[in-house]
């Protein structure tokens, strides 16, 4: 009889906690948390987009250049860069200055030029699949372009973005 009203007992505490924390709405995820990770230039869809400027973009339009970026943890980011078969890698920090649903604005330095901010609008496109990057406050003449990214995924061979279309 005393078992049977410890378990009795224990079902009418366990099933009301686990019940409320079924209903407890998991922790959403940061526009700047769902950056983490390594994104692949998206060669076509960033000359689609450029339009009638695609033209400026040189190397770029041409199909022999290609970038990668990983947003790490603690604010570490590599940004690698391949024209015409070499590559090249660069450091540094980024971090997240204005955060909305969709979207963040970071800052970034790079290790090779300490005294530059640079800063940067990033959209997260194909829920979190994808990123559109504008660069913001640019200084001289020529604004760079809006680049669109994909997310590698560890599990999932990369897809071939690397030619413009014709």
């Amino acid at each position: 009889m005393k078992r049977r009203l410890t378990a009795v007992a224990a079902c009418v505490i366990v099933v009301p906690v686990l019940v409320l924390m079924a209903a407890q709405p998991a922790a959403a995820q940061g526009s700047a948390e769902k950056l983490q990770g390594k994104w692949d230039l998206d060669v076509k869809k960033t000359v689609k987009e450029a339009g009638a400027d695609a033209a400026e973009l040189g190397p770029l339009a041409e199909g022999t250049f290609k970038m990668s970026i990983e947003f790490g943890a603690e604010g570490k980011m590599t940004v690698t860069m391949t024209f015409a078969g070499q590559a090249q890698s660069q450091t540094g920090k980024w971090k997240a200055d204005e955060e909305k649903k969709d979207s963040v604005t970071i800052s970034i330095v790079m290790d090779e030029n300490k005294d530059k901010t640079e800063k940067a609008k990033i959209t997260l496109l194909d829920m979190g699949g994808a990123i559109k990057i504008e660069p913001q406050e640019v200084e001289g003449p020529v604004k760079p372009p809006t680049f669109y990214l994909t997310k590698v995924k560890a599990d999932e061979p990369k897809k071939n973005t690397d030619s413009p279309e014709k």
